[in-house]
């Protein structure tokens, strides 16, 4: 369905489907199933696999029914498994809009109600009880040792020869069907306009993480090596205020120091605990000297609190990065060192065990967009998963890649850039604003490049040629500065962001560290650049003071419940989220309907990762881009999106497309010049191991060492 499209369905047969598998296990994220039941005209049965699984195809093959489930996509991916060929039957089937998820379905309508953060359970038992719904679940149902967990016991007995305790609890989740009535009656109709797509997006973004991603053994033990030597550092510069290793951590983080106060000891203690008094002390004196509010931690705000004090001094990474402060920053990743620690665990698990990474994927937030985690885990219980959060991951180079492509294949990564940009001026195109942004985004220009030369005073060209270096080196420099700053207010200024708060967001984010009047005068020029702005906060003020839900364009969906700052926001992001999760949809439909060598590999927002055969993976690069570009072009007419393609083996955080006698190559095989060459030559020989280095300059370990060795340049 195209954006904007509202399809006006004939009646309808609803039948309810759910499946009981196999137990769910580390890189089996979609087991085969023992029966399959359903809810039809005829009351509710269940049935043994072969036969259920006749019924379903009967199902998906009829264009009256529309198939029910709470978490339906898992039953799909489980039929699918077990029988491969109900694989287009499906497809089919949610494509025509008969196939919708009450999870989903409940989703939406609380993000619309405004009352998503009071429902957040979104199980099936917590949705029927919500409604006062009559249920055949009993107290421990889902706890290790019930009915639930033990199907497989049962497989290829009669259903009539099951334990009651095993009937009882297959029938009880087609009580989804009362759900979904419930829904219907509790609801305006209007409220489950996008409950097509976000069901398929729940299908793809699951059968992605079925998929799962291969990590490299020997990636995974230098990084978890390289973390904690760098925990040492960290504990060095907090408990001595080492100055040697202050300088190391700035360089290896690149992080311009400026110290507003001069560093101390004691921030965590020789046994290795934080000092929270002192890290605190810290922060408000940094603060203090810099002219920066003194952040407030959450309990703070809930308590009213604008500026922290005491004990509600924020210390979080956000609120250590906006400080600027080196040691505050090195406080921030001393504490995020242990979750990383927690991340090398999982990927040296995957690695012991022969199994993929398999995140679990949240196919909607109230901001439109996607989520990733690494799922749960509950002590006492076998682990469902190896999982991991590959939606943001650190940036430190050798954790993307320890990510790796399965032998003959390579990882294709199609990739919007700067997508909220164009989203964001066709929304404006959308409520009749004339935007100065969709003219520079149809230009061709980077709209970066275009408001850091407006800011500076240069020509766009000027400042395309200092960034090549053209100009030389300090002009390369103050060019570079200029398009970081300008990234900043580009995507912080249309989120409604204040002064205050846009300051602590940009040193955050990008590093850029503005007074309070430079901030003011570049969001004053910003305003100036593109004077649809104004109009446009102008329309939000209207539909906040209105107090009803904001209908986002194109996909008709609503959200409640709203601040400034997130009705600005969600327009263009939400926008962002549907047109990433029909552009999954698209590429998925196309390789099975095609046969396509390629399987969806991950998912990071902007971004669609495909593992694809190498042997075919120009050729898929290119179908897969021009889907992307075609989805890109029907949410944003105004400003069309276009993807970038790129080809790793490994997950490199900055691979680039690079062609070969017109061919897309991988980024690890591009052609380097001279001056990288003799960079890479000269780590090599100071004794840098040729991995590492490898990360460092995004080729293979065995390039690197081929140019340390004189083997090549």
């Amino acid at each position: 369905m195209v954006p904007g499209e509202r399809r006006e369905r004939a009646p309808v047969r609803i039948l309810g489907l759910d499946t009981e598998t196999f137990p769910i296990r580390p890189g089996r994220q979609a087991p085969r199933v023992v029966c399959v039941q359903i809810r039809s005209g005829i009351g509710d049965r269940i049935f043994e696999r072969e036969p259920g699984l006749d019924l379903l195809e009967e199902a998906l093959a009829d264009p009256e029914i529309l198939i029910v489930g709470h978490a339906v996509a898992y039953d799909a991916l489980c039929s699918i498994a077990t029988r491969p060929r109900l694989i287009r039957a499906w497809i089919r089937a949610y494509e025509s809009d008969r196939v919708v998820c009450t999870h989903i379905r409940e989703s939406l309508a609380r993000i619309a109600e405004g009352t998503i953060d009071r429902h957040r359970d979104g199980s099936l038992l917590a949705c029927v009880e919500r409604y006062k719904i009559p249920h055949a679940f009993e107290e421990g149902d889902k706890e290790a040792g019930s009915p639930r967990t033990r199907f497989a016991s049962v497989d290829g007995i009669p259903v009539g020869l099951w334990a009651p305790e095993f009937r009882r609890y297959a029938l009880a989740d087609l009580v989804a069907v009362d759900l979904y009535h419930a829904q219907e009656k509790a609801f305006q109709a209007a409220w489950f306009a996008d409950q097509y797509r976000r069901s398929r997006a729940d299908f793809w973004l699951r059968a992605t993480a079925a998929h799962g991603m291969r990590v490299d053994p020997r990636a995974v033990a230098r990084f978890s090596a390289l973390i904690e030597e760098e925990h040492r550092t960290c504990k060095a510069i907090l408990s001595d205020a080492s100055e040697r290793d202050l300088e190391r951590f700035a360089e290896e983080h690149e992080i311009e120091r400026v110290d507003a106060v001069p560093p101390v000891s004691g921030l965590v203690r020789y046994e290795g605990t934080k000092n929270l008094a002192a890290a605190r002390a810290r922060m408000v004196a940094v603060c203090g000297a810099r002219g920066l509010p003194v952040p407030v931690t959450d309990t703070g705000k809930r308590n009213g609190l604008t500026e922290g004090a005491g004990a509600y001094v924020g210390l979080d990474a956000d609120a250590c990065a906006a400080s600027g402060d080196l040691q505050l920053r090195a406080y921030a990743r001393f504490t995020s060192i242990g979750t990383l620690r927690s991340r090398v665990a999982r990927l040296s698990l995957a690695a012991s065990l022969g199994v993929p990474v398999q995140p679990r994927f949240e196919p909607l937030k109230k901001t439109g967009r996607t989520s990733c985690s690494k799922g749960e885990t509950t002590p006492g219980r076998p682990m469902n998963a190896v999982g991991d959060q590959t939606q943001n991951l650190n940036r430190e180079p050798g954790l993307r890649e320890c990510y790796i492509a399965r032998p003959g294949c390579l990882i294709l990564s199609a990739d919007w850039r700067a997508a909220e940009l164009h989203t964001l001026a066709q929304t404006c195109a959308d409520w009749g604003l004339d935007s100065s942004l969709a003219r520079v985004l149809r230009a061709g220009k980077d709209p970066h490049v275009a408001f850091a030369s407006i800011s500076s005073g240069w020509t766009y060209e000027w400042t395309i040629e200092a960034l090549r270096g053209d100009h030389g080196p300090e002009a390369k420099k103050k060019a570079k500065a200029a398009r970081q700053g300008a990234k900043a207010c580009n995507f912080g200024f249309p989120g409604g962001l204040g002064i205050a708060k846009f300051r602590a967001w940009a040193a955050k984010t990008y590093g850029v560290i503005w007074t309070e009047a430079e901030a003011g005068r570049r969001k004053g020029q910003w305003l100036d650049a593109y004077p649809e702005m104004p109009a446009y906060f102008r329309i939000i003020d209207r539909i906040v003071n209105s107090g009803r839900p904001l209908e986002h364009p194109g996909s008709h969906r609503f959200r409640g419940d709203l601040t400034f700052t997130s009705a600005a926001n969600s327009p263009f992001q939400g926008r962002c989220g549907d047109m990433l999760v029909d552009a999954g949809w698209r590429v998925l439909s196309w390789v099975h309907r095609e046969s396509v060598p390629a399987r969806l590999w991950n998912e990071a927002h902007d971004e669609i990762m495909i593992e694809v055969a190498e042997d075919r993976a120009h050729e898929i690069a290119m179908e897969a881009t021009e889907i992307m570009d075609a989805v890109g072009a029907e949410w944003c007419p105004a400003a069309p999106c276009r993807a970038e393609p790129a080809l790793q083996r490994h997950w490199r955080k900055g691979a680039e497309p690079a062609y070969r006698d017109g061919r897309l190559i991988p980024h690890e095989d591009r052609d380097i010049g001279a001056e990288e060459i003799e960079k890479i030559r000269k780590e090599i020989r100071s004794g840098i191991d040729a991995l590492r280095v490898s990360w460092t300059y995004g080729i293979e370990e065995d390039r690197a060492r081929a140019i340390g060795e004189g083997r090549e340049g």
